[in-house]
């Protein structure tokens, strides 16, 4: 069994919004494609998931067992997105710290720890000058 997370984000639409034009409206697809897609998820989980009408949709036992399954994949999926995009951010980021060595040396163990233990920061540099003012970096 190939169940994609955009076949069981199909079916959520459709079983919040118990209206399959709906759904697929909400979806951005036409309703025939989107009937398919459920027709093939109700065939690989050899279960109906909706009882269809001409006016109404409403959910099978089998339909609302996968439900609420089925939000807490797409919630996880969400999040585990989320995270892949944090640390893509992260793994590119730097951060230049400037300061001057007269005042600077003292500051630059306990700068160098904080980062360590606080910033998710993977790199983090230091620009030290003689002058009063670092080079900008």
């Amino acid at each position: 069994m190939d169940v994609h997370v955009r076949d069981l984000r199909y079916f959520v639409t459709v079983a919040e919004l118990l209206h399959f034009t709906r759904a697929a409206e909400a979806l951005f697809i036409s309703q025939p494609a989107l009937s398919k897609q459920i027709r093939t998820l109700e065939t690989q989980l050899r279960a109906p998931l909706f009882v269809r009408t001409k006016r109404t949709v409403e959910l099978t036992a089998a339909g609302a067992a996968l439900l609420p399954h089925a939000q807490h994949m797409l919630a996880v999926w969400a999040d585990a997105e989320q995270a892949v995009g944090a640390a893509a951010v992260n793994q590119d980021a730097t951060l230049v710290v400037g300061f001057s060595t007269s005042v600077g040396r003292g500051l630059l163990p306990a700068i160098r720890a904080r980062l360590a233990n606080h910033a998710p920061m993977p790199k983090y540099g230091c620009a030290k000058s003689l002058g009063a003012t670092p080079p900008a970096v």
